[in-house]
């Protein structure tokens, strides 16, 4: 006869029941090692060694020794040079000035952490390349011959009749060629310093992106933001190139949006944004992307009850300033931005270059004689969507995007964060960005091209940093988390060398 227990609540219970009870007791460890960040991270990194190794496999060959099976612009190359241990100490101290930086709650010692570390990872010895000299000494060329044209704002439209302009130049505006030949002017020739003064712009994006998050987060989690930005592989690497400004118009554009949606007086902050968007656009076409991303952000904070015109109304007269600006340019100078656009779309159907197929995509939207289907080199539209957000999510680094994982998971399923403002920038910038990569308006190139993207990624993962390290009391876990992704861009550097 089935006899009956008393817990220590006083309620009777059955033997059977016990044993089932303490069956699904058995189980709850598993899942908490799946829901364990730590062991997330572990699959992640593992995922990416998988690819490598069917890259080393599946080598495809045909067009310029890229692969199927690695998304990286790059060519794999696996020797290490004893060279890494000075400038694996180096970064080590970039990395210890971020955490001391966020602990602190000093933004601008961030940030020059993570100058330290972009100088350290891109004067590391990757084989076969040394950023960022060999794209300051290939395009510097480019910016003097454009500098030394008799109108050069008004005779870049013709730029392509110049044989010995670079074929990166004739696929997009001249804002980084124009700002590349002042520099180099100004520092009178300089190689060395010319390279450091753009891994300066890049590392300036770290301070902006933290006044932008505290717009709409704590100071803890904006601090931390930044921190992950510093230590984003993509700008480490990459921070030296045109694609660190464009991390800096990208984190300011972001900045000047949420201190526009946020404050009481959105005017100024709106019309700063215009002015950054118009320069961005004369950077690169793909940042015209961040149009509508922004767009759902400010839509998202109106249904949110924000306010529709304090919400929705900065971001419309954000674009307003912005084509004004252009427009008020092209008056001034002479630049014909048409012209201009007509060059870059006619040079980029001649290249095989990916982060070129937002000129392509455009020019077909326009009516303009192309390439009928969205596609980069050789290989299928499917393959590079898909490579995009693998690509993108290892660049930005592992440990960062299993946080941003983490973040949109709770901002999906928790009702008191997906009723927030932080909640439905969140939720709609992870729609815009999937809008983005499905569109084709990059086919490939994500690593480095993907910088600008960055920015509004880091704060969903640096609260849900702020809120492990603070559940579980461990407050060396964020410098666990910084170390990983500055290893990993050293990594990285070692083992994956660009041709550009």
């Amino acid at each position: 006869m089935e006899t009956l227990k008393s817990n220590a609540d006083g309620k009777s219970t059955r033997p059977g029941r016990d044993d089932q009870e303490a069956g699904l007791k058995a189980k709850k460890p598993w899942r908490r090692i799946c829901g364990n960040v730590y062991v997330q991270i572990t699959a992640a990194y593992a995922a990416v060694v998988l690819v490598f190794i069917l890259n080393v496999i599946f080598e495809f060959s045909s067009y310029e020794g890229r692969t199927w099976f690695l998304p990286f612009n790059a060519y794999s190359d696996p020797r290490v040079s004893w060279l890494l241990l000075p400038t694996a100490a180096a970064a080590a101290a970039g990395a210890w000035a971020i955490f001391y930086g966020a602990r602190s709650g000093k933004p601008l010692i961030i940030g020059a952490g993570g100058l330290a570390g972009i100088i350290a990872v891109s004067f590391a010895p990757g084989v076969g390349r040394n950023l960022p000299l060999v794209w300051v000494e290939r395009f510097v060329e480019d910016a003097r011959n454009i500098l030394g044209l008799p109108h050069p704002l008004v005779d870049i439209a013709r730029v392509t009749e110049l044989v010995y302009v670079h074929a990166h130049c004739r696929v997009r505006p001249a804002f980084v060629y124009w700002l590349l030949g002042g520099l180099d002017r100004l520092l009178g020739g300089n190689t060395y310093a010319l390279a450091l003064a753009f891994m300066v712009i890049a590392a300036a994006s770290v301070p902006v992106l933290y006044y932008g998050a505290r717009a709409i987060t704590d100071k803890r989690r904006a601090l931390w933001a930044a921190a992950l930005l510093a230590t984003a592989p993509i700008l480490l690497i990459f921070g030296s190139e045109p694609d660190g400004l464009n991390c800096l118009l990208a984190a300011a554009i972001m900045t000047f949006g949420l201190l526009a949606a946020t404050t009481k007086r959105p005017w100024p902050w709106a019309v700063a944004a215009g002015v950054a968007l118009a320069v961005a656009l004369t950077t690169s076409y793909v940042l015209a992307a961040l149009v509508p991303i922004l767009g759902a952000f400010a839509l998202a904070a109106a249904i949110k009850g924000r306010g529709w015109l304090r919400s929705f109304g900065w971001w419309v007269t954000a674009v307003a300033v912005a084509f004004a600006a252009l427009a008020a340019f092209q008056l001034v100078t002479g630049y014909d931005h048409v012209a201009v656009f007509k060059r870059c779309f006619a040079e980029a159907q001649r290249i095989h270059a990916a982060g070129d197929d937002v000129v392509k995509f455009i020019g077909r939207t326009l009516g303009l004689p192309g390439f009928e289907a969205p596609g980069s080199g050789h290989r299928q539209y499917g393959v590079y969507v898909f490579a995009n957000l693998f690509t993108l999510a290892a660049s930005m680094g592992i440990p960062t995007a299993v946080l941003y994982a983490r973040g949109l998971f709770r901002a999906i399923t928790v009702k008191e964060v997906r009723r927030s403002i932080y909640g439905a920038i969140t939720l709609s910038f992870a729609a815009a960005f999937l809008a983005f990569n499905f569109s084709g308006l990059v086919l490939g190139e994500m690593e480095r091209v993907g910088a600008f993207l960055v920015p509004m990624f880091v704060v969903p993962a640096a609260a849900e940093l702020t809120r492990l390290s603070r559940e579980r009391g461990t407050a060396a876990m964020p410098l666990i988390f910084i170390v990983l992704n500055v290893g990993q861009a050293l990594l990285y550097n070692l083992l994956f060398w660009s041709k550009f």
